[in-house]
Protein backbone atom coordinates (compact mmCIF):
# COMPACT_ATOMS: atom_id res chain seq x y z
CA UNK A 1 0.00 0.00 0.00
CA UNK A 2 2.86 1.82 0.70
CA UNK A 3 4.51 1.81 -2.54
CA UNK A 4 1.18 2.06 -4.37
CA UNK A 5 0.22 5.25 -2.70
CA UNK A 6 4.17 6.87 -2.96
CA UNK A 7 3.77 6.88 -6.89
CA UNK A 8 0.17 8.59 -6.50
CA UNK A 9 -0.44 12.35 -6.45
CA UNK A 10 -3.43 13.57 -4.59
CA UNK A 11 -5.26 16.53 -5.18
CA UNK A 12 -8.46 16.92 -2.79
CA UNK A 13 -10.99 19.68 -4.56
CA UNK A 14 -14.88 20.39 -3.15
CA UNK A 15 -16.14 17.58 -4.41
CA UNK A 16 -13.84 15.24 -5.72
CA UNK A 17 -10.32 13.62 -5.36
CA UNK A 18 -7.98 13.05 -7.93
CA UNK A 19 -5.24 10.61 -8.44
CA UNK A 20 -2.89 10.79 -10.56
CA UNK A 21 -0.34 8.28 -11.05
CA UNK A 22 3.61 9.41 -11.06
CA UNK A 23 5.11 6.94 -13.69
CA UNK A 24 1.78 7.06 -16.17
CA UNK A 25 -1.01 9.73 -17.72
CA UNK A 26 -3.31 7.15 -16.21
CA UNK A 27 -5.97 9.20 -13.39
CA UNK A 28 -8.77 8.32 -11.18
CA UNK A 29 -11.27 10.25 -9.08
CA UNK A 30 -12.91 9.54 -5.70
CA UNK A 31 -15.99 10.89 -3.38
CA UNK A 32 -16.23 10.53 0.34
CA UNK A 33 -18.86 10.22 2.63
CA UNK A 34 -19.49 9.78 6.88
CA UNK A 35 -21.81 8.13 8.62
CA UNK A 36 -23.94 10.55 10.26
CA UNK A 37 -27.02 8.22 11.53
CA UNK A 38 -27.91 4.74 11.75
CA UNK A 39 -31.38 3.31 11.93
CA UNK A 40 -33.48 3.10 14.67
CA UNK A 41 -33.31 -0.57 15.02
CA UNK A 42 -30.49 -2.62 13.10
CA UNK A 43 -30.24 -6.29 11.92
CA UNK A 44 -27.22 -8.32 10.70
CA UNK A 45 -26.46 -7.78 6.97
CA UNK A 46 -28.57 -4.16 6.71
CA UNK A 47 -25.87 -3.00 4.43
CA UNK A 48 -24.91 -6.56 2.46
CA UNK A 49 -26.90 -4.57 -0.62
CA UNK A 50 -23.51 -2.76 -1.55
CA UNK A 51 -22.13 -6.26 -2.84
CA UNK A 52 -24.69 -5.92 -5.35
CA UNK A 53 -23.40 -2.67 -6.30
CA UNK A 54 -21.86 -2.38 -9.75
CA UNK A 55 -19.22 0.84 -8.44
CA UNK A 56 -15.89 0.45 -7.01
CA UNK A 57 -15.71 1.43 -3.58
CA UNK A 58 -14.33 1.23 -0.11
CA UNK A 59 -16.19 0.86 3.11
CA UNK A 60 -13.50 1.41 5.98
CA UNK A 61 -15.21 1.15 9.75
CA UNK A 62 -13.13 0.88 13.03
CA UNK A 63 -14.60 1.03 17.05
CA UNK A 64 -12.53 1.77 19.59
CA UNK A 65 -14.31 0.13 22.99
CA UNK A 66 -15.27 1.65 26.00
CA UNK A 67 -15.49 0.71 28.97
CA UNK A 68 -18.68 0.35 31.40
CA UNK A 69 -17.92 2.96 33.77
CA UNK A 70 -17.24 5.30 30.39
CA UNK A 71 -20.18 4.42 29.15
CA UNK A 72 -22.09 4.84 32.02
CA UNK A 73 -21.24 8.09 32.16
CA UNK A 74 -21.26 9.15 28.54
CA UNK A 75 -24.87 7.87 29.09
CA UNK A 76 -25.30 9.92 32.48
CA UNK A 77 -24.03 12.87 30.29
CA UNK A 78 -26.54 12.10 27.66
CA UNK A 79 -29.67 11.80 29.76
CA UNK A 80 -28.94 15.31 31.57
CA UNK A 81 -28.89 16.93 28.10
CA UNK A 82 -32.65 15.95 27.50
CA UNK A 83 -33.77 16.56 31.01
CA UNK A 84 -32.76 20.33 30.95
CA UNK A 85 -33.71 20.52 26.79
CA UNK A 86 -36.67 18.90 25.49
CA UNK A 87 -37.23 16.37 28.30
CA UNK A 88 -38.34 13.66 25.36
CA UNK A 89 -39.62 11.42 28.12
CA UNK A 90 -39.32 7.69 25.49
CA UNK A 91 -35.82 8.66 25.01
CA UNK A 92 -35.28 8.80 28.21
CA UNK A 93 -36.73 5.38 29.21
CA UNK A 94 -34.43 4.28 26.46
CA UNK A 95 -30.96 5.66 28.13
CA UNK A 96 -32.01 4.21 31.78
CA UNK A 97 -32.13 0.74 30.09
CA UNK A 98 -29.15 1.00 28.24
CA UNK A 99 -27.52 1.97 31.76
CA UNK A 100 -29.03 -1.04 33.24
CA UNK A 101 -27.71 -3.16 30.40
CA UNK A 102 -24.13 -1.43 30.57
CA UNK A 103 -23.72 -1.75 34.04
CA UNK A 104 -25.16 -5.60 34.09
CA UNK A 105 -22.81 -6.39 30.82
CA UNK A 106 -25.21 -7.42 28.68
CA UNK A 107 -24.26 -4.54 26.19
CA UNK A 108 -21.28 -2.75 25.61
CA UNK A 109 -20.37 0.54 23.84
CA UNK A 110 -17.80 1.99 21.81
CA UNK A 111 -16.30 4.67 19.63
CA UNK A 112 -17.67 4.02 16.13
CA UNK A 113 -16.35 5.20 12.68
CA UNK A 114 -17.66 4.70 9.18
CA UNK A 115 -16.94 6.08 6.58
CA UNK A 116 -17.36 5.48 1.91
CA UNK A 117 -15.35 5.96 -0.86
CA UNK A 118 -16.92 5.82 -3.88
CA UNK A 119 -14.39 5.22 -6.79
CA UNK A 120 -14.52 5.70 -10.97
CA UNK A 121 -12.70 6.78 -14.43
CA UNK A 122 -14.07 9.83 -14.90
CA UNK A 123 -15.99 12.96 -12.12
CA UNK A 124 -19.25 12.32 -13.83
CA UNK A 125 -19.83 8.25 -13.23
CA UNK A 126 -18.38 8.95 -9.56
CA UNK A 127 -21.01 11.50 -8.87
CA UNK A 128 -23.55 9.81 -10.68
CA UNK A 129 -22.55 6.22 -8.77
CA UNK A 130 -22.14 7.76 -5.17
CA UNK A 131 -25.88 9.61 -5.31
CA UNK A 132 -27.26 6.14 -6.13
CA UNK A 133 -25.09 4.10 -3.31
CA UNK A 134 -26.01 7.13 -1.24
CA UNK A 135 -29.54 6.22 -2.25
CA UNK A 136 -29.43 2.79 -1.20
CA UNK A 137 -28.54 3.30 2.18
CA UNK A 138 -30.56 5.95 2.53
CA UNK A 139 -32.99 3.79 1.67
CA UNK A 140 -32.15 1.48 4.69
CA UNK A 141 -32.04 4.47 7.56
CA UNK A 142 -28.52 5.30 7.09
CA UNK A 143 -27.86 8.71 6.43
CA UNK A 144 -24.76 9.34 5.36
CA UNK A 145 -22.87 13.17 4.62
CA UNK A 146 -20.72 13.83 2.10
CA UNK A 147 -17.00 15.39 3.40
CA UNK A 148 -16.57 18.05 0.81
CA UNK A 149 -13.56 19.93 2.47
CA UNK A 150 -12.67 17.31 4.96
CA UNK A 151 -12.28 14.40 2.46
CA UNK A 152 -8.47 14.37 2.93
CA UNK A 153 -9.23 13.71 6.53
CA UNK A 154 -12.00 11.02 5.44
CA UNK A 155 -9.06 9.29 2.98
CA UNK A 156 -6.64 9.13 5.87
CA UNK A 157 -9.24 7.37 8.08
CA UNK A 158 -9.42 4.67 5.93
CA UNK A 159 -5.47 3.68 5.65
CA UNK A 160 -3.90 1.35 8.46
CA UNK A 161 -3.28 2.46 12.16
CA UNK A 162 -4.86 6.02 11.21
CA UNK A 163 -6.00 8.30 14.23
CA UNK A 164 -8.00 10.49 11.84
CA UNK A 165 -11.24 9.80 12.43
CA UNK A 166 -14.37 11.91 10.88
CA UNK A 167 -17.59 11.97 12.94
CA UNK A 168 -17.24 9.72 15.48
CA UNK A 169 -20.45 8.20 17.63
CA UNK A 170 -21.14 5.99 20.35
CA UNK A 171 -22.87 2.84 19.41
CA UNK A 172 -23.53 -0.56 20.87
CA UNK A 173 -21.56 -3.69 19.66
CA UNK A 174 -24.42 -5.11 17.99
CA UNK A 175 -24.67 -2.08 15.48
CA UNK A 176 -21.05 -2.57 14.55
CA UNK A 177 -21.41 -5.93 14.34
CA UNK A 178 -25.08 -5.52 12.24
CA UNK A 179 -23.04 -3.37 9.64
CA UNK A 180 -19.79 -5.03 9.43
CA UNK A 181 -21.75 -8.60 8.95
CA UNK A 182 -18.28 -10.15 7.43
CA UNK A 183 -20.50 -11.48 4.77
CA UNK A 184 -19.58 -11.88 0.90
CA UNK A 185 -19.89 -14.13 -2.40
CA UNK A 186 -17.57 -17.28 -2.30
CA UNK A 187 -14.62 -17.22 -4.47
CA UNK A 188 -14.55 -20.67 -4.99
CA UNK A 189 -10.36 -22.31 -5.30
CA UNK A 190 -8.38 -20.30 -8.76
CA UNK A 191 -5.09 -22.76 -8.02
CA UNK A 192 -3.57 -25.61 -6.48
CA UNK A 193 -6.88 -27.67 -7.31
CA UNK A 194 -6.22 -31.76 -7.57
CA UNK A 195 -6.74 -32.48 -11.64
CA UNK A 196 -4.82 -31.27 -14.64
CA UNK A 197 -2.02 -28.08 -13.58
CA UNK A 198 -4.44 -26.87 -10.93
CA UNK A 199 -6.30 -23.95 -12.25
CA UNK A 200 -9.84 -23.77 -11.83
CA UNK A 201 -12.26 -25.71 -14.37
CA UNK A 202 -14.61 -22.71 -14.98
CA UNK A 203 -14.87 -19.23 -14.27
CA UNK A 204 -18.13 -17.90 -13.09
CA UNK A 205 -19.78 -14.19 -12.03
CA UNK A 206 -21.38 -14.15 -8.74
CA UNK A 207 -24.91 -12.22 -8.42
CA UNK A 208 -22.57 -9.03 -7.61
CA UNK A 209 -20.74 -9.44 -11.04
CA UNK A 210 -17.32 -10.90 -8.99
CA UNK A 211 -15.36 -13.80 -10.33
CA UNK A 212 -16.08 -17.38 -8.52
CA UNK A 213 -13.98 -20.18 -10.39
CA UNK A 214 -15.81 -23.39 -10.14
CA UNK A 215 -14.38 -27.12 -9.62
CA UNK A 216 -15.98 -30.27 -9.33
CA UNK A 217 -13.10 -31.63 -7.01
CA UNK A 218 -13.23 -30.32 -3.38
CA UNK A 219 -9.88 -29.50 -1.73
CA UNK A 220 -8.74 -27.01 1.08
CA UNK A 221 -8.64 -23.14 0.30
CA UNK A 222 -4.93 -21.71 0.39
CA UNK A 223 -3.67 -25.52 -0.18
CA UNK A 224 -1.50 -27.00 -3.34
CA UNK A 225 -3.65 -30.53 -3.48
CA UNK A 226 -2.43 -30.80 -7.48
CA UNK A 227 -2.09 -34.94 -8.20
CA UNK A 228 -4.52 -35.37 -5.19
CA UNK A 229 -7.31 -38.31 -5.31
CA UNK A 230 -10.06 -36.10 -4.35
CA UNK A 231 -13.88 -36.32 -4.31
CA UNK A 232 -15.04 -34.83 -7.52
CA UNK A 233 -18.70 -35.96 -7.98
CA UNK A 234 -21.02 -33.64 -8.94
CA UNK A 235 -25.00 -33.48 -8.58
CA UNK A 236 -26.73 -31.12 -10.86
CA UNK A 237 -30.50 -30.76 -10.15
CA UNK A 238 -32.95 -28.45 -11.80
CA UNK A 239 -36.42 -28.03 -14.20
CA UNK A 240 -36.04 -29.08 -17.55
CA UNK A 241 -35.05 -25.83 -19.90
CA UNK A 242 -33.21 -24.14 -16.67
CA UNK A 243 -29.63 -25.06 -18.47
CA UNK A 244 -28.88 -28.00 -16.68
CA UNK A 245 -27.69 -29.62 -20.35
CA UNK A 246 -26.07 -26.20 -21.22
CA UNK A 247 -23.76 -25.98 -17.95
CA UNK A 248 -23.01 -29.79 -18.49
CA UNK A 249 -21.36 -29.64 -22.09
CA UNK A 250 -19.33 -26.27 -20.77
CA UNK A 251 -17.95 -28.30 -18.04
CA UNK A 252 -17.17 -30.88 -20.37
CA UNK A 253 -15.61 -28.22 -22.88
CA UNK A 254 -13.17 -26.72 -20.28
CA UNK A 255 -12.53 -30.24 -18.66
CA UNK A 256 -11.15 -30.91 -22.63
CA UNK A 257 -8.18 -29.34 -21.78
CA UNK A 258 -7.15 -32.07 -19.60
CA UNK A 259 -7.46 -34.63 -21.86
CA UNK A 260 -10.08 -36.63 -20.20
CA UNK A 261 -12.00 -39.52 -20.84
CA UNK A 262 -16.21 -39.41 -21.01
CA UNK A 263 -18.47 -41.69 -20.67
CA UNK A 264 -22.13 -40.37 -20.91
CA UNK A 265 -25.30 -42.06 -20.18
CA UNK A 266 -27.69 -39.77 -21.92
CA UNK A 267 -31.69 -38.80 -21.68
CA UNK A 268 -33.21 -37.79 -24.98
CA UNK A 269 -29.79 -37.04 -26.31
CA UNK A 270 -29.28 -33.79 -25.02
CA UNK A 271 -25.54 -34.55 -24.63
CA UNK A 272 -25.18 -35.97 -28.42
CA UNK A 273 -23.70 -32.76 -30.52
CA UNK A 274 -21.10 -32.14 -27.61
CA UNK A 275 -19.71 -35.68 -27.02
CA UNK A 276 -19.70 -35.85 -30.89
CA UNK A 277 -18.38 -32.47 -30.85
CA UNK A 278 -15.05 -33.40 -28.15
CA UNK A 279 -14.10 -36.03 -30.78
CA UNK A 280 -16.50 -39.01 -28.74
CA UNK A 281 -18.85 -41.93 -30.61
CA UNK A 282 -22.10 -42.02 -29.68
CA UNK A 283 -24.65 -45.06 -30.04
CA UNK A 284 -28.40 -44.76 -29.67
CA UNK A 285 -30.59 -48.23 -27.79
CA UNK A 286 -33.28 -48.17 -29.76
CA UNK A 287 -36.20 -50.53 -29.18
CA UNK A 288 -35.88 -54.06 -31.08
CA UNK A 289 -32.51 -52.70 -32.82
CA UNK A 290 -29.36 -55.01 -31.79
CA UNK A 291 -27.46 -53.14 -29.83
CA UNK A 292 -24.02 -54.48 -30.84
CA UNK A 293 -23.67 -55.39 -26.99
CA UNK A 294 -22.57 -58.67 -26.20
CA UNK A 295 -20.83 -59.08 -22.78
CA UNK A 296 -19.83 -62.70 -22.88
CA UNK A 297 -17.26 -61.55 -25.94
CA UNK A 298 -15.72 -59.35 -23.49
CA UNK A 299 -11.98 -59.99 -22.41
CA UNK A 300 -12.18 -63.36 -20.05
CA UNK A 301 -11.00 -62.79 -16.61
CA UNK A 302 -13.00 -63.68 -13.15
CA UNK A 303 -13.97 -60.17 -12.90
CA UNK A 304 -16.29 -60.69 -16.17
CA UNK A 305 -17.31 -64.21 -14.89
CA UNK A 306 -18.76 -62.85 -11.89
CA UNK A 307 -20.35 -60.49 -13.61
CA UNK A 308 -22.03 -62.50 -16.53
CA UNK A 309 -23.16 -64.61 -13.02
CA UNK A 310 -24.81 -61.73 -11.31
CA UNK A 311 -26.18 -60.02 -14.87
CA UNK A 312 -27.61 -64.31 -15.81
CA UNK A 313 -29.24 -64.50 -12.43
CA UNK A 314 -31.10 -61.22 -12.55
CA UNK A 315 -32.64 -62.17 -16.51
CA UNK A 316 -33.67 -65.59 -14.59
CA UNK A 317 -35.62 -64.13 -11.83
CA UNK A 318 -38.96 -65.69 -11.42
CA UNK A 319 -42.30 -63.30 -11.11
CA UNK A 320 -41.76 -63.11 -7.44
CA UNK A 321 -38.05 -61.82 -8.67
CA UNK A 322 -36.33 -64.97 -7.01
CA UNK A 323 -33.93 -67.31 -8.27
CA UNK A 324 -33.37 -70.00 -6.56
CA UNK A 325 -30.28 -71.97 -5.64
CA UNK A 326 -30.16 -75.00 -8.28
CA UNK A 327 -31.07 -72.17 -10.88
CA UNK A 328 -27.87 -70.53 -9.81
CA UNK A 329 -25.66 -73.54 -9.77
CA UNK A 330 -27.26 -74.37 -13.24
CA UNK A 331 -26.23 -70.81 -14.91
CA UNK A 332 -22.93 -71.46 -13.29
CA UNK A 333 -22.18 -73.78 -14.87
CA UNK A 334 -23.51 -73.08 -18.23
CA UNK A 335 -21.50 -69.35 -18.17
CA UNK A 336 -17.94 -71.66 -17.14
CA UNK A 337 -18.82 -74.00 -20.07
CA UNK A 338 -19.99 -71.52 -23.01
CA UNK A 339 -16.64 -69.20 -22.05
CA UNK A 340 -14.31 -71.60 -22.95
CA UNK A 341 -15.83 -71.58 -26.59
CA UNK A 342 -14.40 -69.63 -29.03
CA UNK A 343 -14.72 -65.27 -29.38
CA UNK A 344 -17.35 -65.64 -32.14
CA UNK A 345 -19.59 -68.50 -30.72
CA UNK A 346 -19.81 -66.70 -27.15
CA UNK A 347 -23.38 -65.31 -26.43
CA UNK A 348 -26.47 -66.16 -24.15
CA UNK A 349 -27.88 -68.27 -27.01
CA UNK A 350 -24.61 -70.88 -26.50
CA UNK A 351 -24.98 -70.54 -22.86
CA UNK A 352 -28.90 -71.36 -22.98
CA UNK A 353 -27.78 -75.09 -25.14
CA UNK A 354 -26.33 -75.81 -21.48
CA UNK A 355 -29.33 -74.86 -19.50
CA UNK A 356 -31.77 -78.15 -19.37
CA UNK A 357 -34.33 -76.95 -16.59
CA UNK A 358 -37.60 -75.89 -18.71
CA UNK A 359 -38.59 -73.07 -16.21
CA UNK A 360 -35.43 -71.78 -16.30
CA UNK A 361 -34.53 -72.22 -20.17
CA UNK A 362 -38.05 -70.29 -20.35
CA UNK A 363 -37.37 -67.37 -18.21
CA UNK A 364 -33.85 -66.95 -20.39
CA UNK A 365 -35.19 -67.57 -23.98
CA UNK A 366 -36.89 -64.53 -24.56
CA UNK A 367 -33.36 -62.76 -24.19
CA UNK A 368 -31.96 -65.28 -26.77
CA UNK A 369 -31.44 -64.83 -30.84
CA UNK A 370 -31.28 -68.41 -31.01
CA UNK A 371 -35.05 -68.60 -28.81
CA UNK A 372 -36.27 -65.28 -31.51
CA UNK A 373 -37.09 -64.27 -27.65
CA UNK A 374 -38.46 -60.65 -27.32
CA UNK A 375 -35.87 -59.31 -26.00
CA UNK A 376 -32.38 -60.79 -27.85
CA UNK A 377 -32.16 -57.36 -29.30
CA UNK A 378 -30.35 -56.14 -26.12
CA UNK A 379 -27.47 -58.43 -24.54
CA UNK A 380 -27.29 -61.51 -27.82
CA UNK A 381 -25.57 -59.48 -30.52
CA UNK A 382 -23.48 -61.75 -32.69
CA UNK A 383 -20.95 -59.63 -32.67
CA UNK A 384 -20.00 -57.17 -29.80
CA UNK A 385 -19.05 -54.61 -31.51
CA UNK A 386 -17.52 -52.40 -27.62
CA UNK A 387 -13.74 -52.72 -26.82
CA UNK A 388 -13.21 -50.82 -23.71
CA UNK A 389 -9.28 -50.75 -23.86
CA UNK A 390 -10.27 -48.54 -26.97
CA UNK A 391 -12.91 -46.34 -25.91
CA UNK A 392 -11.92 -42.72 -25.22
CA UNK A 393 -14.69 -40.48 -25.47
CA UNK A 394 -18.42 -42.60 -25.91
CA UNK A 395 -21.96 -41.85 -25.18
CA UNK A 396 -25.52 -43.94 -25.09
CA UNK A 397 -28.57 -42.41 -25.77
CA UNK A 398 -30.63 -44.26 -23.26
CA UNK A 399 -34.28 -42.74 -22.92
CA UNK A 400 -35.57 -46.06 -23.47
CA UNK A 401 -34.31 -47.24 -20.30
CA UNK A 402 -34.41 -44.00 -18.23
CA UNK A 403 -38.11 -43.26 -18.78
CA UNK A 404 -40.96 -44.14 -16.39
CA UNK A 405 -44.36 -44.29 -17.60
CA UNK A 406 -47.17 -42.42 -15.77
CA UNK A 407 -48.16 -46.18 -14.70
CA UNK A 408 -45.11 -46.53 -13.08
CA UNK A 409 -43.65 -49.08 -16.07
CA UNK A 410 -40.20 -49.58 -16.52
CA UNK A 411 -38.80 -51.62 -19.45
CA UNK A 412 -37.75 -54.80 -19.04
CA UNK A 413 -34.51 -54.19 -20.31
CA UNK A 414 -33.34 -51.28 -18.22
CA UNK A 415 -31.44 -52.87 -15.83
CA UNK A 416 -29.29 -55.23 -17.65
CA UNK A 417 -28.70 -52.90 -20.08
CA UNK A 418 -27.54 -50.16 -17.76
CA UNK A 419 -25.84 -53.20 -15.62
CA UNK A 420 -23.67 -53.90 -19.15
CA UNK A 421 -22.71 -50.14 -19.61
CA UNK A 422 -21.99 -49.63 -16.58
CA UNK A 423 -19.08 -52.76 -16.50
CA UNK A 424 -18.28 -51.41 -20.05
CA UNK A 425 -17.41 -47.97 -17.99
CA UNK A 426 -15.46 -50.23 -15.41
CA UNK A 427 -13.40 -51.63 -17.91
CA UNK A 428 -12.55 -48.32 -19.67
CA UNK A 429 -11.27 -47.06 -16.18
CA UNK A 430 -8.87 -49.41 -15.46
CA UNK A 431 -6.30 -47.21 -17.60
CA UNK A 432 -6.41 -45.09 -14.79
CA UNK A 433 -7.01 -42.27 -16.96
CA UNK A 434 -9.29 -38.82 -15.70
CA UNK A 435 -12.40 -40.36 -16.43
CA UNK A 436 -15.37 -38.27 -16.57
CA UNK A 437 -18.74 -40.09 -16.55
CA UNK A 438 -22.11 -37.89 -17.02
CA UNK A 439 -25.41 -39.94 -16.16
CA UNK A 440 -28.23 -38.62 -17.13
CA UNK A 441 -31.17 -39.27 -14.81
CA UNK A 442 -29.23 -41.56 -12.60
CA UNK A 443 -32.10 -41.67 -10.03
CA UNK A 444 -33.24 -44.87 -12.80
CA UNK A 445 -29.69 -46.43 -11.88
CA UNK A 446 -29.99 -45.64 -8.76
CA UNK A 447 -32.91 -47.91 -7.87
CA UNK A 448 -31.42 -50.93 -9.83
CA UNK A 449 -29.53 -53.68 -7.62
CA UNK A 450 -27.16 -54.24 -10.67
CA UNK A 451 -26.67 -50.79 -11.13
CA UNK A 452 -26.99 -49.49 -7.74
CA UNK A 453 -24.09 -51.66 -6.44
CA UNK A 454 -21.77 -49.97 -8.93
CA UNK A 455 -21.99 -45.85 -8.60
CA UNK A 456 -22.45 -46.72 -4.97
CA UNK A 457 -18.73 -48.20 -5.29
CA UNK A 458 -17.51 -45.17 -7.22
CA UNK A 459 -19.17 -42.62 -5.42
CA UNK A 460 -16.97 -43.84 -2.72
CA UNK A 461 -13.73 -45.46 -4.08
CA UNK A 462 -13.85 -43.94 -8.06
CA UNK A 463 -11.45 -40.69 -6.91
CA UNK A 464 -8.39 -43.31 -6.38
CA UNK A 465 -9.09 -44.52 -9.95
CA UNK A 466 -9.16 -41.02 -10.86
CA UNK A 467 -13.18 -40.89 -11.80
CA UNK A 468 -15.79 -38.42 -10.95
CA UNK A 469 -19.32 -38.30 -12.02
CA UNK A 470 -21.34 -36.19 -13.23
CA UNK A 471 -25.38 -37.18 -11.90
CA UNK A 472 -27.93 -35.09 -13.47
CA UNK A 473 -31.48 -34.98 -13.37
CA UNK A 474 -34.37 -32.84 -14.83
CA UNK A 475 -36.90 -34.35 -12.10
CA UNK A 476 -35.26 -33.58 -8.86
CA UNK A 477 -38.16 -35.19 -6.80
CA UNK A 478 -37.67 -38.40 -8.61
CA UNK A 479 -34.19 -38.34 -7.69
CA UNK A 480 -35.14 -37.31 -4.12
CA UNK A 481 -36.64 -40.38 -3.76
CA UNK A 482 -34.37 -42.73 -5.57
CA UNK A 483 -33.08 -45.40 -2.92
CA UNK A 484 -29.20 -44.41 -2.15
CA UNK A 485 -29.67 -40.62 -2.42
CA UNK A 486 -29.24 -40.10 1.02
CA UNK A 487 -25.17 -41.64 -0.11
CA UNK A 488 -25.39 -39.58 -3.14
CA UNK A 489 -25.70 -36.55 -1.49
CA UNK A 490 -22.89 -37.54 1.33
CA UNK A 491 -20.25 -38.39 -1.52
CA UNK A 492 -20.66 -35.76 -4.31
CA UNK A 493 -18.48 -32.86 -3.57
CA UNK A 494 -20.06 -30.51 -5.15
CA UNK A 495 -24.02 -30.11 -5.78
CA UNK A 496 -25.54 -27.70 -8.18
CA UNK A 497 -29.15 -26.35 -8.24
CA UNK A 498 -30.88 -24.86 -10.81
CA UNK A 499 -34.02 -23.12 -10.91
CA UNK A 500 -37.12 -25.04 -10.39
CA UNK A 501 -40.04 -22.47 -9.40
CA UNK A 502 -42.47 -25.32 -8.69
CA UNK A 503 -40.53 -26.88 -6.21
CA UNK A 504 -41.62 -27.26 -2.58
CA UNK A 505 -39.01 -27.39 0.71
CA UNK A 506 -40.77 -30.45 1.65
CA UNK A 507 -39.79 -32.25 -1.49
CA UNK A 508 -35.75 -30.70 -1.47
CA UNK A 509 -35.70 -31.12 2.77
CA UNK A 510 -37.41 -33.82 3.59
CA UNK A 511 -35.65 -35.47 6.85
CA UNK A 512 -36.21 -38.78 8.33
CA UNK A 513 -35.31 -37.50 12.47
CA UNK A 514 -35.24 -41.45 13.30
CA UNK A 515 -32.58 -41.64 10.78
CA UNK A 516 -30.67 -38.75 10.94
CA UNK A 517 -31.40 -38.17 7.61
CA UNK A 518 -31.46 -34.53 5.65
CA UNK A 519 -32.13 -34.87 1.70
CA UNK A 520 -30.20 -32.34 0.30
CA UNK A 521 -28.86 -30.26 2.37
CA UNK A 522 -30.30 -26.63 1.56
CA UNK A 523 -31.17 -24.47 4.05
CA UNK A 524 -34.51 -22.35 3.88
CA UNK A 525 -33.08 -19.32 2.70
CA UNK A 526 -31.13 -20.95 -0.33
CA UNK A 527 -34.44 -22.64 -1.16
CA UNK A 528 -36.41 -19.31 -0.93
CA UNK A 529 -33.85 -17.67 -3.22
CA UNK A 530 -33.54 -20.37 -5.69
CA UNK A 531 -37.28 -21.11 -5.82
CA UNK A 532 -37.47 -17.26 -6.83
CA UNK A 533 -35.49 -17.55 -9.57
CA UNK A 534 -36.90 -17.89 -13.56
CA UNK A 535 -35.82 -20.36 -15.40
CA UNK A 536 -34.09 -18.31 -17.82
CA UNK A 537 -32.20 -16.40 -15.29
CA UNK A 538 -28.43 -18.67 -15.96
CA UNK A 539 -28.32 -18.48 -12.58
CA UNK A 540 -27.74 -21.54 -10.39
CA UNK A 541 -26.84 -22.26 -6.30
CA UNK A 542 -23.53 -24.62 -5.91
CA UNK A 543 -22.68 -25.94 -2.74
CA UNK A 544 -19.53 -27.48 -1.48
CA UNK A 545 -18.58 -28.06 1.74
CA UNK A 546 -20.79 -26.23 3.78
CA UNK A 547 -20.00 -22.78 1.55
CA UNK A 548 -22.68 -22.06 -1.09
CA UNK A 549 -23.01 -19.04 -3.72
CA UNK A 550 -25.05 -17.77 -6.21
CA UNK A 551 -23.44 -17.62 -9.79
CA UNK A 552 -24.52 -17.01 -13.60
CA UNK A 553 -23.84 -18.75 -16.31
CA UNK A 554 -24.90 -16.61 -18.76
CA UNK A 555 -23.57 -17.28 -22.48
CA UNK A 556 -25.51 -14.26 -24.45
CA UNK A 557 -23.52 -13.97 -27.20
CA UNK A 558 -22.44 -17.23 -27.74
CA UNK A 559 -25.63 -17.72 -29.44
CA UNK A 560 -23.66 -19.44 -32.36
CA UNK A 561 -22.48 -22.01 -30.65
CA UNK A 562 -25.06 -23.22 -28.57
CA UNK A 563 -26.99 -25.58 -30.90
CA UNK A 564 -23.94 -27.84 -30.12
CA UNK A 565 -23.71 -27.40 -26.62
CA UNK A 566 -27.65 -27.85 -26.07
CA UNK A 567 -29.18 -28.74 -29.64
CA UNK A 568 -32.53 -29.03 -30.11
CA UNK A 569 -34.23 -32.77 -31.91
CA UNK A 570 -34.13 -30.59 -35.08
CA UNK A 571 -30.38 -29.85 -34.92
CA UNK A 572 -30.19 -33.76 -34.03
CA UNK A 573 -31.48 -34.75 -37.17
CA UNK A 574 -29.78 -32.29 -39.28
CA UNK A 575 -26.19 -33.31 -38.21
CA UNK A 576 -27.13 -37.23 -38.94
CA UNK A 577 -28.18 -35.87 -42.24
CA UNK A 578 -24.65 -34.04 -42.74
CA UNK A 579 -22.68 -36.62 -40.82
CA UNK A 580 -23.83 -38.99 -43.39
CA UNK A 581 -22.42 -37.01 -46.21
CA UNK A 582 -19.00 -35.56 -44.94
CA UNK A 583 -18.41 -38.09 -42.66
CA UNK A 584 -17.78 -37.78 -38.51
CA UNK A 585 -14.86 -35.56 -37.92
CA UNK A 586 -16.12 -32.82 -36.00
CA UNK A 587 -14.20 -30.08 -37.87
CA UNK A 588 -16.36 -31.01 -40.92
CA UNK A 589 -19.61 -31.65 -39.65
CA UNK A 590 -20.36 -28.66 -37.43
CA UNK A 591 -19.03 -25.67 -39.54
CA UNK A 592 -21.99 -26.85 -42.11
CA UNK A 593 -24.15 -27.56 -39.58
CA UNK A 594 -24.03 -23.63 -37.88
CA UNK A 595 -24.59 -22.95 -41.76
CA UNK A 596 -27.41 -24.23 -42.88
CA UNK A 597 -29.25 -23.63 -39.33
Amino acid sequence: MRDYIGHSDWHFGHDLLEVRNANNEATKFATFFELDALPTTTEMGIWDFILRQPTEFVLTQSMIFMQGIQAQKMIDRQMNLIESGDNAEHELVELRTARDYVASGVVSFGDYHASLAVMGNSPEKVLADSADLNGQFLAKGTVLKRSNLKSQFSFLSALPASKDRVKPSPRTIANFASTWSLHNYSTGKASGNPIGDGSAILPLKTLSNSLFHFNCHASEAGRNNIGEKSAGHTMILGASGSGKTTLEATLTGFLTRFDQQIFCIDYKRSTELFVRAFGGEYFAIKEGEDTGINPFQLEHTPKLVSFLNRLVCRLAQDTRGHVNAHDEKEIKDAIDSVMHFDLPMRGLSMMLQSIQMPDLRLRLSKWCRSEDGKLAWCLDSPRNLFNPKTMDRIGFDSTLLLEKESNGYIHPASEPLLACLFFLKELMQESGKLLQTIVEEFWMPANFPLTQAVMKRTLKTGRLMNEFMVLSSQSPEDAIECDIFPAIVQQTATKVYLPNPDAEYSAYQRCNLTLGEQRCNLTLGEFTKLKALDKQSRTLLIKQFNTSCFAKLDLGGFDEFLPIISGSTDDIVLSESLRSELGNAPERWIPELLKRR
